[in-house]
């Protein structure tokens, strides 16, 4: 009867949040219209004072402001300035440091007042700026977009990353070329190394090793005639070590045959090597780097088995050659592989998990359970000793007494609490349809799973000083990077109305 009463209280308060909630959205939509009307006016009367290149801008999206907004700058403006301030520090645009630095004098205030003039000031500001920026960064290159037609872009799909990921192999080129240290000051120099640089992004994976050791004036990295040096020891280490790879993959194979082969003496063989172990760091640190997703039939699996379901993908502006590249200018290819690696937390949390699941099912994993009856605490079941063991096997039975027999009580459902929660099951000790299945997915198929996320953490935006919050579905959790902080353990009741999901209230 409990039950029924808190069901009946959830519908009335969804039905009262539901209400509440649309009568929110529509003030806040008519709030939002008001004010960009008399910002359109104000952003107009402004824009006679700016470049014809603005204003052009501008007209190519019918005056509307896009990196402004009632409250605050935009999101658009947040990835637009988050992207400049990541090139900043590799020594990338100078000269877009100093127009940044003179528009936002002060990180933490955009605005020098709340009124209409100065917020139109900041978006007219933040335009310029990025017509600056593209215009710097397809500089000198053969591109198929410009500023305008990468801001229609933006404004189309609403997403300013969008747009910017577009010309991402531009900016791996602009760093590549800065971290180059045979840079020379003429400009016949500069032209030839920018092409070379460009080569680095190219689908022929020969060619960009080329383009690379032409770069460094075919400098010897792996090998010279005294022996293998210390870049392909710790490449052999690294790996040797990954957990990742598969022992059975091309890679790993084509490692142990490296690895075991004879050493050569003559030239020409030192030669041949060379570029063999420069084709295995290419694999090697394209599988760190990128994973190992075919992403266009991920996408479709996705949108297969989830109808809304989509996963929002950055480029990584870095490639296998540029990192190398840059190793060596701190002498150490170490530098590559901690550049490569995602600073996520989470990251390492799941590279322990990883371990440890790969552990277990080396040793056998478990055995699939029988089809049972639901199980509540207090029952007694034929299963409940091969429960025990199933669950002694994940590390979530652990007792200080020898329990015995066909009860279902004491640790082994303190264990199976244990192992819900870690599930996002509710974590009353209860056995039905979730649980069972939950404790039949095999030690192999969790393995999968890790690697698959593993891959995809490689695929979020790296390099933002912004906080990042990442919902942990199954546990109800939510943290905060890079401190992260546990921010809200709890359970919501949600419902879906015209596409949008939202939160009634939480369950403590």
């Amino acid at each position: 009867m409990n039950k029924i009463k808190i069901i009946v209280l959830a519908m009335m308060m969804g039905f009262i949040s539901l209400s509440a909630n649309e009568g929110f959205q529509e003030v806040a939509q008519q709030d939002r219209e008001a004010f960009n009307k008399d910002f359109k006016v104000e952003l107009k009367k402004q824009l006679e004072h700016a470049s014809k290149k603005v204003n052009y801008l501008y007209k190519t999206i019918n005056y509307e402001p896009i990196w402004v907004d009632k409250d605050y700058l935009t999101y658009h403006s947040e990835m637009l300035l988050s992207e400049l301030k990541d090139d900043f520090k590799k020594g990338l645009y100078p000269d877009l440091v100093k127009a940044y630095k003179k528009l936002m004098p002060d990180e933490n205030k955009a605005f020098a007042s709340d009124s209409l003039e100065d917020k139109a000031k900041m978006e007219i500001g933040i335009m310029k700026l990025y017509g600056d920026s593209i215009d710097t960064i397809l500089k000198n290159k053969k591109s198929k977009y410009n500023a305008v037609s990468l801001l229609q872009k933006a404004v189309t799909e609403k997403s300013v990353m969008s747009a910017i990921d577009e010309i991402s192999n531009e900016r791996i080129i602009d760093k590549t070329f800065t971290q180059d240290m045979n840079l020379s000051v003429t400009e016949a120099k500069q032209a030839k190394y920018r092409e070379l640089a460009a080569r680095l992004i190219g689908k022929d994976k020969d060619d960009r090793l080329k383009a690379m050791y032409e770069l460094l004036d075919f400098k010897p990295i792996w090998i010279t005639e005294k022996g293998l040096t210390a870049y392909t020891k710790t490449l052999f280490s690294k790996i040797e070590s990954d957990i990742t790879l598969d022992k059975n993959s091309t890679i790993y194979k084509q490692y142990e045959t490296l690895k075991n082969a004879e050493v050569p003496t003559e030239k020409q063989k030192i030669g041949e090597r060379e570029f063999e172990l420069a084709k295995l760091y290419q694999n090697f640190m394209s599988h760190t780097l990128y994973g190992d997703i075919d992403w266009k039939k991920f996408q479709r699996t996705l949108r297969g088995t989830r109808k809304n379901g989509f996963w929002t993908v950055h480029k990584i502006l870095e490639t296998p050659e540029s990192l190398l590249i840059e190793s060596l200018k701190y002498k150490s290819l170490d530098h590559a592989f901690t550049q490569a690696k995602p600073a996520f937390h989470h990251y390492d949390r799941m590279l322990e998990a990883l371990k440890r699941y790969q552990s277990i099912a080396a040793q056998g994993g478990w055995e699939k359970l029988p089809d049972f009856k639901n199980l509540k605490p207090g029952m007694s079941a034929s299963i409940v000793p091969a429960l025990r063991k199933r669950l002694a096997i994940e590390g979530d039975y652990v007792c200080d007494r020898n329990e015995t027999g066909n009860r279902y009580k004491g640790c082994i459902v303190d264990a199976v609490k244990k192992f819900q929660a870690r599930h996002g099951l509710e974590a009353a000790g209860f056995i039905g349809k979730m649980t069972r299945k939950a404790l039949n997915e095999s030690a192999q198929s969790k393995v999968a799973k890790l690697k698959l996320n593993l891959d995809r953490i490689k695929w979020i935006k790296r390099e933002d000083d912004r906080y990042h919050i990442y919902v942990n579905i199954p546990t109800f959790t939510m943290y905060r990077e890079p401190l992260k902080i546990l921010l809200q353990p709890s359970c919501f009741i949600s419902f879906q109305f015209k596409k949008i999901i939202a939160p009634i209230f939480p369950i403590k």
